[in-house]
């Protein structure tokens, strides 16, 4: 075990990598708003590349939905 393990509980491989560690494409993502497509970077825009789930549309309405509830 690392010594990173045993400071922070957590879960690393031999060299000190979390586990699971993944990596994602942060670099000239396409992204669609305001009637256009651009290049984005970050981990905000690769997000959606991981979690492997389709467009969310207008989220909006939805998130203030939960706030009656």
């Amino acid at each position: 075990m690392s010594a990173l393990a045993n400071s922070t509980g957590g879960i690393y491989n031999r060299i000190g990598r979390g586990v699971p560690d993944v990596a994602v494409v942060r670099d000239n993502i396409a992204v669609y708003g305001g009637g256009k497509f651009q290049l984005s970077e970050g981990t905000s825009a690769s997000t959606p590349i991981f979690a492997g789930k389709g467009p969310v549309g207008f989220l909006k309405p939805t998130l203030y939905g939960f706030s009656a509830v």
